[in-house]
Formats: C-alpha cells, structure tokens, sequence
C-alpha cells in the first residue's frame, strides 16, 4: 500500500513531494527504504531544475 509523502526544499529553495513511499515492517526493509530515500534525495539534490512531484514507485 502507498501512502506516505516527503515534502522537502530543494537546495534551491523550491518544494518537492517524493509520493507513494510504501510502508515497511521488518528492520531490513526499513533500512533498505531508508537508504533508498536518502539516494532519490540525493540525486534530486544535485539536479538544477528539479521537478515538483517525484514518485518512489519509479526508484530501482
């Protein structure tokens, strides 16, 4: 099921939404996510012209 959200200011100060971020039990999968989210962050970090609505479903 995908229903959580990150809304964060890029470097640029525009606001970007990281959408359908699934929810996670076991503490492998948490960590897995985690590092996941940090890396989309990340790279959307070192984009110039970043888009407003990212979606996870789309990271590998």
């Amino acid at each position: 099921m995908y229903k959580n959200e990150i809304e964060m200011i890029h470097t640029n100060g525009k606001k970007i939404i990281i959408k359908d971020i699934p929810f996670v039990t076991e503490e492998k999968e948490k960590f897995h996510l985690k590092w996941q989210v940090e890396k989309l962050i990340d790279e959307i970090n070192g984009k110039q012209r970043p888009n407003d609505v990212y979606s996870f479903k789309e990271v590998d």
